[in-house]
């Protein structure tokens, strides 16, 4: 693969994580403002069990993006060994 190809890739794919690592954190912490300001428990609860379930999933796409720039980065050290 082309060097250039290789490394604007990690440079796509560190972003997207970062925005991933953002939107993790955001989430988060909204659940757990709702979880201690709502008073309604039942929707405490909802909230709570809705933020857990999108904090996981973006927690599992920020270690899927990290393996995938591990991957590029061990493809970009073969490219350069090559030559």
């Amino acid at each position: 693969m082309n060097k250039d190809y290789i490394k604007k890739r990690i440079d796509y794919l560190r972003d997207e994580r970062n925005h991933l690592w953002a939107a993790l954190v955001l989430t988060f912490g909204g659940t757990l403002a709702l979880l201690f300001n709502l008073n309604n428990d039942s929707l405490k609860i909802t909230f709570f069990i809705i933020g857990l379930l999108f904090s996981t999933i973006f927690l599992l796409a920020y270690f899927k993006k990290d393996d995938q720039i591990e991957k590029f980065f061990i493809m970009l050290e073969k490219s350069e060994e090559n030559k």
